[in-house]
Formats: C-alpha cells, sequence, structure tokens
C-alpha cells in the first residue's frame, strides 16, 4: 500500500519530540477523496502508517509506542460517481438515513478492510464508505 509522498514526520522525529509532548495523534483518515472515491481509513494504509512511524520491535521508535494515539473516524463519505465526481462527509445519521431510504445492500471491501454500499438519487450515482463498526 502506497504512503504518503515525501514523509512528512517519521521515527526520527518521533525520538526528537518523544521527550517534549504528552502524546501524538496519528491521523489514520481520509485516504480518499471526492475526487478520488474509496475507502476512509483502509486497514493496510493503517498498519502500513503505523510501521513506518514505529519500524522494529526493540528500536529506539517502539519504546514510544505508548505515545501514539490513533486517531479513527467516526464519519463516513458519500462520494458522487457521476456528474463530475464530488460528495463529502456524513454523520451516523446520515448514514442511517440514506440506509432506510436506499436500502441497499452492504458490500466489503477485502482490500481495505470496509463496508459501502452504492445507491442512486436522481440518476446520480453515489458510493458511500463509513467506518465498520
Amino acid at each position: 500500500m502506497e504512503g504518503p509522498n515525501n514523509q512528512d514526520f517519521g521515527p526520527e522525529d518521533l525520538l526528537q519530540l518523544a521527550d517534549s509532548v504528552g502524546g501524538f495523534s496519528l491521523m489514520t483518515y481520509d485516504f480518499s477523496g471526492p475526487q478520488n472515491p474509496g475507502p476512509s481509513a483502509p486497514l493496510k494504509w493503517i498498519q502500513y502508517s503505523l510501521t513506518t512511524l514505529l519500524p522494529a520491535k526493540g528500536s529506539a521508535s517502539q519504546v514510544h509506542s505508548h505515545m501514539i494515539f490513533l486517531g479513527i473516524n467516526f464519519y463516513g463519505n458519500d462520494f458522487l460517481l457521476s456528474k463530475g465526481g464530488g460528495g463529502g462527509s456524513i454523520t451516523g445519521r446520515d448514514f442511517i438515513h440514506l440506509l432506510e431510504k436506499y436500502k441497499p445492500s452492504l458490500q466489503w471491501d477485502d482490500k481495505s478492510s470496509e463496508h459501502f454500499f452504492i445507491y442512486s438519487d436522481k440518476g446520480v450515482r453515489h458510493a458511500v464508505f463509513y467506518p465498520t463498526l
């Protein structure tokens, strides 16, 4: 799984700052966006992010693993698949409303380990990704 280009924060940074902060918040969501619809937090991407920051057992940065706060999403995304793309974030209430209104079939994406569904509204196809609970 591809990671961020030119890693912004790595093990060396963690070591350098560990004595000056109480912890590090690792954002593990918003992998996809409106111009590239897909899962919000693919499991392999989360694992990649963690192993990049904390490379090897016994390494100096691994000692500080207790300082990593894993940021997870409690919202989903409703992406437009036609008419030029786009879309945005949805809350749990929005997610339930879409399930009740369109009664779509939830699908499991093995690659990302996330659920999603497809629905159409007024001729526009949507893909909805929401954290698997």
